[in-house]
């Protein structure tokens, strides 16, 4: 039985103010302006989180609801990569710009070399979702194609307009899943093996443990990188340097777009928190199981906790 805190753990600090003659990075420029954003969300997941896993919850349905709802997320932006990617490639066949345009072209060519092999989440995600939606035969644990469009839409407005927020998707959900990913998938593992596999025992879910679900079970593995030797420390590292090698790049106007951009991802999924609360609270009432009403909200909080811990 997964066992869940009485607080969460803490952010951590940003450390001391930045020496005045120097810029703050961008990722600590985030952390700083994000901070409201995630304090209210760290609320919300106090409240939900226990409701999300054993003994309340006796499937995996209200998770996989949650993990449908924020994968989207993923899909766009990581989507977006890749037309940004093949449009560059494109370009690089063409004969050169003029000069008024090189730092455009400079910035997109960093922006497609920011993340290393390895951490994209889409394909894994997607195969999460396969393998949960087929222990929910009969449920349809899923968000509506017009919902799912909904989410895809508002990070895809946000690339044609401006593509260099694409760096404030990378810096809160890919080092979400570092941070807070790692605590969360202790407490998923903690749900058990039957809770994985439909209540059927599954022995190479159990890594040598009847109670625990090793890291990288169905459900739950995109928050492991098992191609990597280090769990994807390594992953996570190349990632920071590479961010911080070429963000002086960013223009100041570019870098409060950046800043921008990442408010508003909390902002929204703090708005698909609820509105995933309302979409429990519809199927239980559809059930007329009232009691299980108690649900509503915690499809989202494992993904929610991601935040908890990104400012590292």
């Amino acid at each position: 039985m997964a066992t869940t805190p009485d607080t969460l753990p803490p952010p951590t600090p940003l450390g001391p103010p930045p020496d005045l003659t120097s810029k703050p990075s961008i990722s600590a420029e985030i952390n700083a302006a994000t901070r409201k954003e995630h304090t209210d969300l760290n609320r919300l997941i106090i409240s939900r989180l226990p409701l999300a896993l054993p003994p309340t919850s006796k499937t995996p349905f209200a998770y996989t609801l949650g993990l449908s709802a924020f994968a989207q997320i993923f899909f766009a932006f990581e989507a977006a990569f890749t037309d940004l990617a093949t449009a560059e490639a494109a370009r690089d066949q063409q004969p050169e710009a003029a000069s008024s345009a090189y730092h455009t072209q400079e910035l997109r060519r960093w922006i497609v070399s920011l993340r290393p092999e390895g951490l994209a989440r889409s394909e894994v995600l997607a195969r999460d979702l396969e393998y949960l939606r087929g222990l929910h035969k009969g449920k349809q644990p899923v968000l509506s194609q017009d919902e799912c469009a909904h989410i895809k839409r508002q990070v895809v407005d946000q690339y044609l307009a401006k593509p260099h927020v694409l760096v404030a998707y990378t810096w809160v959900m890919y080092m979400a899943i570092f941070s807070g990913g790692r605590w969360i998938r202790q407490q998923l593992a903690g749900a058990g093996p039957e809770f994985w596999s439909g209540g059927v025992t599954n022995t190479e879910a159990t890594g040598g443990d009847e109670k625990t679900a090793k890291a990288g079970t169905p459900g739950f593995s995109f928050l492991s990188f098992p191609a990597s030797s280090q769990d994807g420390e390594d992953i996570k590292a190349e990632y920071k340097t590479r961010l911080a090698e070429a963000e002086r790049m960013l223009t100041p106007a570019e870098r409060e777009d950046v800043i921008e951009a990442a408010k508003t991802l909390f902002e929204q999924c703090i708005e698909l928190v609820l509105f995933l609360d309302t979409e429990v609270v519809k199927q239980e009432l559809k059930k007329r199981n009232f009691n299980s009403i108690l649900l509503a909200g915690a499809c989202v909080a494992i993904f929610a906790i991601w935040y908890l811990a990104i400012f590292t």
